[in-house]
């Protein structure tokens, strides 16, 4: 899966796929709907482990930590990923707020609730449909958010080591970054910060970094006219070189070819 990244423009980013799913921890600005129409999927949200069930709903608020790995072979869901400014009077409770579960089981979600997450991803990026658009994740809100147990962001989450490794990552991966800057920030050594991403993140440092990166690149790939020398250095690759062998490594093509098979399925 390839995040959504916050250069991005549009009111709403949304997609529905059924694949083998995972990806690490993560934060954004931006609130997400997470709907599974088939499978199981776990989600690991500050340091607490969920599992999603066909027919469950996640709701995660902005610059909470997150991850997800598939527990069934493949996994059909549904993610929306939109704007701040698209939750109208929930902006505050979603800043200030955190929940104690941000999954929402099938029996507990109202019989709407799918029929709307399937019309917002049917508008993925659809500008000239953003009343639309914010009126459903608005209705999804209301429907949502009386049936969460919200508990006030208190120091002590916001100063969780993980939160605040994982958010420092997410901020700087495409600048020169290291164990070391890492540590720095945090006020603990190198080898407590690799071991915080080996145990809690799941992926040692280098490559999640590196996964960040290519990511990010893929989205450029995917979505703009940059050239690769540009692409690799926004996504934080000191040489075309590098960016070129770790792209391989990571997906099996080259950059090149990745842009030409997007233009070829376009």
């Amino acid at each position: 899966m390839n995040p959504f990244f916050e250069h991005r423009t549009t009111i709403l980013q949304s997609r529905r796929e059924n694949i083998d799913f995972s990806f690490p921890l993560h934060t954004h600005l931006s609130p997400e709907f997470l709907y599974i129409n088939e499978g199981e999927l776990s989600l690991n949200f500050h340091d607490n482990i969920f599992t999603l069930k066909t027919g469950d709903l996640a709701v995660i608020f902005p610059n909470s930590i997150h991850g997800y790995s598939a527990v069934s072979k493949t996994v059909d869901y549904s993610l929306a990923i939109f704007r701040q400014e698209a939750t109208g009077d929930f902006l505050n409770t979603l800043f200030e707020m955190h929940p104690a579960s941000p999954v929402i089981p099938a029996s507990k979600l109202p019989p709407d609730i799918k029929g709307l997450m399937n019309e917002l991803v049917s508008l993925n990026e659809s500008d000239d449909k953003a009343s639309l658009i914010k009126a459903i994740i608005l209705l999804i809100l209301a429907r949502t958010m009386p049936l969460l147990e919200l508990k006030p962001n208190t120091s002590k989450f916001k100063r969780n080591l993980t939160v605040r490794a994982v958010s420092f990552v997410y901020e700087h991966y495409k600048e020169p970054i290291s164990l070391d800057s890492v540590a720095e920030e945090l006020g603990i050594s190198r080898f407590a910060v690799s071991k915080l991403f080996n145990s809690s993140v799941k992926v040692n440092f280098v490559k999640y970094v590196r996964f960040l990166r290519i990511n990010y690149a893929k989205e450029l790939l995917e979505t703009t006219d940059k050239s690769i020398v540009d692409i690799s250095l926004e996504s934080g690759f000191d040489c075309l070189r590098s960016f070129n062998r770790v792209f391989k490594e990571e997906t099996g093509t080259t950059p090149l070819k990745y842009k030409k098979e997007i233009m070829l399925n376009a």
